[in-house]
C-alpha cells in the first residue's frame, strides 16, 4: 500500500496531510515574498518556487485522488 493510499483511507492523516501542506505552501509564499521585496531572485528563491510547486502539485493529488474534489491549485502574485 503506498503512502498516498493509507492517508485517503484515514481521515485524521488525510487532513493532517492538507494541513501541514497549506502551512508549508504559507510559508514558502512568505520565504519568496520576503527575497523578492529583498531584490533577491537568485537560485536560494527559485528553489523555493520550485518547492512551492511540488507542494501545490501534492495538494492537488491529494484533493483529487479520492475523487471528491476537482482542483487546480496555483499561486497568484500579488502586485507590490
Amino acid at each position: 500500500m503506498d503512502e498516498l493510499t493509507q492517508i485517503l483511507e484515514n481521515t485524521d492523516l488525510r487532513a493532517t496531510a492538507i494541513a501541514r501542506l497549506l502551512t508549508l505552501i504559507e510559508q514558502d509564499s512568505d520565504i519568496i515574498n520576503r527575497h523578492r521585496a529583498a531584490g533577491d531572485s537568485g537560485p536560494y528563491m527559485q528553489q523555493y518556487v520550485e518547492l512551492r510547486e511540488t507542494n501545490l502539485a501534492r495538494l492537488t493529488r491529494l484533493l483529487e485522488a479520492n475523487g471528491t474534489i476537482r482542483a487546480d491549485l496555483h499561486v497568484a502574485e500579488q502586485a507590490a
